[in-house]
Formats: structure tokens, C-alpha cells, sequence
């Protein structure tokens, strides 16, 4: 590989596209030390399980490739940083030839037989795929969809219990809804076509199957791959719910990824000493690829910004010169932003400015520097590599930026502008402002109901649960209390500030400061969400002026939770985002 076109080299792994020009997938390749017979290619689950499970499977290949096992992950078409969306026709068939791409990636580095591996839907697409070809040695299936109609309808069952808003208007595509993503009517009908109980070939000659502790496991797929022939090992492991926690909760499952290394270090041994001179196929990663999205074409470049910040670049062919948006990982989720958004605003939505989407350290592919613990949302490196990335992205990709994205993301674009660094603004999506290191306030759940109350208070059948006592009063009035308190202490607040008693290093002196300097502020708020209120407290007697100038722009979203999940909330963030395209970047307030 030339140096204009190999993939990018970071924290002993390789990141880049593969597979078809027309429709990259992108991925990583975590190399043994040595080359390897046996080369283990790891599946993903499907929409939000998948955002779920990134970090552990980014632990499974890197234990592989610890283990003198070549790895590769990837990102299924139409998925993360993969070409395509959620919609586009075929999607089986494409999430299975994305499996064939990445299977060629890893026997192109020298592997003569593969061991695929999957989570959830990924193991089912990985046993699928498995019956297509001859050189795979084994599978390890981690709680497989053994039949799609059970998923489609536990897809129902979870989408209804998230008690999400509806559409204000209803959607007419026909797709199922799963946790921020989008199940179209022609993949319904391929996922319930698919029943591992009657597979009809034998997909490997060995498998492990590894089934929940706190579920029962699935007897009728265990014997049907043994009537298949399949030398199977099924075992019960502990760690899968935790797993699949929330990005910025899950828990590496240790003990599941140890059974899964000591399976395939026997494997490997067998490859050894069955392999042949079988010629190798040629496949490379690529540094840099051309989409073709729906305004235009887009290249996008991965980039590792130092051994512990990679991140991509997409620049639309008609981009501007001078400014940039820099969007960072949103809690504990990849650079894929909520929902995949932050992909979708960088493809097509950005108004023509380029986009830098880059995690901190350890948070998704990042690995976290030393002596500091991984997947921490608000730990002691995080401004310091915001600070990192916002000097690099000045230097390589536009001058002026506008930093954030959703929560953390903003609070550290509010905290790069505080340390000094010349920004256009700062992109705040439900994000907190202050001074020190972030933490949920106590009274958090009063600035939710609050916020609840406010919107409550026009509805006529709000004040006739009340007044039937559907509604507990001392809640009301424990909330009622809050408010009138929360009131006092602002009030004396804007005493102090008038007096110049205020502390000029609390939020609403920094905010005053940064927008003399010409910084201004995108506030895009979930109606309920508490940080809205943490705002406006913030800003006190302040807001109105800031807002009258410009240099506070605060927009409220209706009926929308904290990470804008419901897909009809989806364009209405991408068209405010779009609007950053134009505000003038040098706009600055005259001095009084």
C-alpha cells in the first residue's frame, strides 16, 4: 500500500474504507505480531445494540490480535462510518456482502481460514454468511436472533416501552422504529423470513455458542447445528445485560471475552496446521473515500490526530475555506454522534462546511491515555484532548470552528472557548455550562418535573387531574417551592453581578466575555430536558441581552427526549444544525 491510500495507522490498529469503491465500508484491522493462519472477523448487532456494544467488541479483537489472532471490525453497510443509511433497498443482502468484504480484507493479510464472530443480529448475519463460503473454520455466535419475527416483534415491544412522543404528523414509509433507528418495510419482511432452526447447510465445522446466564438459552438452534454437523460448545456467561448498557455505562464482559480467546486460541492451532498455500486476495484499506449523498459529493478522510484521537474529515466538494464544524462524541457513543446524526450533518446536512467528528480519548475507537480509566464522560484528559483536537482541526481543516455537539460535547466546546482558543461558536445540544467538571445536580429531577409543569400548565386536562387529585399536591408543591426559591436566589445573583460581586470565572461572566470576543453560542434544548433551566440560571438577568444580540441563539425542541430518539425529531435537528452554515462567523458585539 502507498502512503496516499493505506489506511491510517492508530494505537496498533488500522482504520480506513474496504470493499466496493461505489460502497466503502469502513473498518479496522488489528494485526497479530506475527502473521496469523486463523484471522477472526467480528460482526456487529444493528442499530442501537450495536452503538451498545462497540467498546466490548473493540476489546474482543484487540485481545485477538494479543493472542497472535488477526482481527477485523467493521461497520455493516449502511451503518457507523459505513456508506449508506438505514433505508437504502437490500439491506440483508448488503449487511451480507459487507461480511464478504471484510472476510477477503482479512484473508488478504495472510490468513488461510476465518473464524467469524457476532453479537445479537451480527451473529445470525455471521451464520448466514458463513453458509456462502469455504473458508470458514468456525463461528462464535454471542446470543443470537435465531428468527427475525422475534426480534421484529421485541423491536416493537422496546420501542413502545421507551414512551416516546409521537409524530406530530403520521410517517408513511412503512418502517419499524428501533431506539433511533429505522427498520424499512422490505427488511421487515427479509429479517422475518429468517429462522437459524432451519438452516439448511452447515455454516462451520466448529461454533460457540454463547447464550445469557439470566435468559434461557435457545436448545432448538444448539440442535439444529448439531444435526448440521457442527462440533458445538455452548456455554452460559455472564455480562451480556451489562454489555449493553447505555454507551456511557456499558461494562467490558471480561469473562465472556476470555471464553471467546481460549475457544479461538484452539482454533488457531488447527488452522496452523491445516493451512495451505491457497492464494491470499487482494484487498487494502483506504485513507480516504468519495460518497455520493444527496447534495453533492463528500470525501471523507480518517485521521489520527495523535496516538489516542482518530477521527474523520468529511469535506464537501464545494466546501468553505475558513470555517469548520468540529462535532465530539456525545456521552459514551462513537463519533457517529446519537442516532448516527453527526454522519448524516457531515454527508449532507452541514450547508457546505466541513466537518471534523472525533472522539476523546477513550471514549469508542479512542484508547484512553495512560494511567487514566476508559469510557469516563467527563475525566481529567477530556479538555486537554478537546483542546488537541480543536488545534489540529485549525491547523489542518478551516480556521474558524464551530466545537461541541450533543451533552459533553458541548460542555467541552464551552470549555476550549474558555481556555482561550479563537472559536466561531460553540454547538451546545442539551449540554451543560459551568466552570468545573460537570455533575447532575441534586435537584435535577426538580428541573425536570419543573420543566414538565411549565408545559402542563395551558392544558385543561393537566388542571382536571389536579383538581379530581390524580396528582399528588405535596409534588406540585414541592416543585412550586423549588421555583419560588430558585427565583430568590437568582434575584440576588444579579444583585451581586450589578455590583461587580459575581465571581468572573462563573458561567455567565465567561459567556459575557466570549461573546465581546465574538463567539457565539448554539443552544438547541429538549423542551423538558433540566440543562435548559441550568441556562437560564446561568445567564440570570444577562440572557435577554444576550439573546437580543445574536450571540445566544436558543431554539427549543417539543415532545423530544434528551438525545433527539424519536426519527421525526431527526430533520428538525439536522435543519438547525444546517442553519450554522449561515451565521456569520466574525460577527462580534460592539463595544458599550
Amino acid at each position: 500500500m502507498n502512503a496516499a491510500s493505506a489506511g491510517v495507522s492508530f494505537a496498533a490498529a488500522e482504520a480506513g474504507w474496504f470493499g466496493d469503491e461505489a460502497r466503502p465500508r469502513f473498518g479496522w484491522l488489528h494485526r497479530a505480531s506475527t502473521p496469523a493462519a486463523l484471522a477472526l472477523v467480528i460482526v456487529p448487532p444493528f442499530g442501537y445494540e450495536a452503538v451498545c456494544a462497540h467498546r466490548s467488541l473493540r476489546h474482543l479483537a484487540e485481545d485477538a490480535a494479543r493472542a497472535g489472532i488477526t482481527a477485523v471490525r467493521f461497520d455493516l453497510d449502511g451503518t457507523g462510518d459505513s456508506a449508506g443509511d438505514d433505508l437504502d433497498p437490500a439491506r440483508v443482502e448488503a449487511w451480507l456482502a459487507s461480511i464478504d468484504d471484510a472476510c477477503t480484507l482479512a484473508r488478504s493479510t495472510g490468513a488461510a481460514q476465518l473464524v467469524l464472530a457476532g453479537v445479537r443480529l451480527g451473529a445470525t448475519l455471521a451464520t448466514l454468511a458463513a453458509t456462502r463460503r469455504d473458508d470458514v473454520a468456525g463461528l462464535v455466535l454471542i446470543n443470537p436472533v435465531v428468527k427475525g419475527k422475534a426480534f421484529l416483534r421485541e423491536a416493537r415491544a422496546l420501542q413502545a416501552a421507551l414512551g416516546l412522543a409521537p409524530p406530530p404528523t403520521p410517517v408513511a414509509d412503512g418502517a419499524q422504529e428501533l431506539v433511533g433507528f429505522a427498520i424499512s418495510a422490505e427488511t421487515q419482511a427479509a429479517l422475518a423470513a429468517i429462522d437459524l432452526t432451519t438452516l439448511p447447510a452447515c455454516p462451520a465445522p466448529c461454533a460457540l455458542l454463547i447464550e445469557r446466564d439470566d435468559m434461557p438459552g435457545s436448545g432448538a438452534l444448539a440442535d439444529r447445528l448439531r444435526e448440521l454437523g457442527v462440533a458445538l460448545e455452548v456455554q452460559r456467561q455472564c455480562g451480556y445485560a451489562e454489555m449493553m448498557f447505555d454507551p456511557h455505562l456499558t461494562v467490558v464482559p471480561s469473562a465472556m471475552l476470555a471464553a471467546c480467546i481460549d475457544w479461538l486460541r484452539r482454533r488457531s492451532v488447527a488452522a496452523a496446521v491445516a493451512a495451505t498455500a491457497a492464494p491470499m486476495p487482494a484487498a487494502r484499506l483506504r485513507r480516504a473515500v468519495r460518497l455520493s449523498t444527496a447534495n453533492g459529493e463528500v470525501t471523507e478522510t480518517v485521521v489520527a490526530i495523535d496516538a489516542h484521537l482518530c477521527g474523520i474529515v468529511s469535506t464537501p466538494d464545494a466546501a468553505e475555506s475558513r470555517r469548520a464544524v468540529v462535532l465530539l462524541n456525545a456521552g459514551g457513543i462513537n463519533r457517529i454522534g446519537p442516532n448516527r446524526l453527526y454522519v448524516r450533518y457531515a454527508r449532507g446536512g452541514s450547508g457546505g462546511l466541513p466537518v471534523l467528528r472525533c472522539n476523546v480519548s477513550g471514549i469508542g475507537d479512542n484508547p484512553p491515555r495512560e494511567g487514566i480509566e476508559e469510557n469516563l464522560i467527563y475525566g481529567p484528559s477530556m479538555q486537554a484532548d478537546a483542546e488537541t483536537i480543536v488545534r489540529w482541526a485549525r491547523q489542518h481543516v478551516a480556521e474558524r470552528l464551530v466545537v461541541g455537539g450533543l451533552c459533553s460535547a458541548g460542555h467541552y466546546g464551552y470549555k476550549v472557548a474558555t481556555a482561550g482558543h479563537p472559536l466561531a461558536g460553540v454547538l451546545a445540544i442539551n449540554s451543560i455550562f459551568c466552570p468545573g467538571t460537570p455533575a447532575l445536580p441534586e435537584n435535577y429531577a426538580l428541573r425536570r418535573d419543573d420543566a414538565r409543569y411549565q408545559k402542563r400548565a395551558y392544558s385543561l386536562s393537566a388542571w382536571g387531574k389536579l383538581l379530581r387529585g390524580e396528582v399528588a399536591l405535596r409534588d406540585v408543591a414541592r416543585v412550586v417551592g423549588w421555583r419560588l426559591a430558585r427565583g430568590a436566589a437568582g434575584f440576588w445573583r444579579d444583585l451581586a453581578f450589578h455590583f461587580g460581586r459575581g465571581d468572573p470565572h462563573a458561567t455567565r461572566a465567561e459567556l459575557l466575555r466570549l461573546t465581546r470576543a465574538g463567539v457565539i453560542f448554539h443552544c438547541l434544548y429538549s423542551d423538558e430536558d433540566p440543562t435548559r433551566s441550568m441556562l437560564q440560571d446561568a445567564c440570570a438577568g444577562s440572557l435577554g441581552a444576550l439573546l437580543r444580540r445574536g450571540h445566544l441563539r436558543v431554539q427549543v425542541f417539543h415532545e423530544v427526549d434528551h438525545a433527539f430518539t424519536p426519527r421525526w425529531s431527526h430533520p428538525l435537528l439536522l435543519a438547525a444544525l444546517h442553519e450554522l452554515a449561515s451565521v456569520t462567523a466574525d460577527q462580534r458585539e460592539r463595544p458599550s
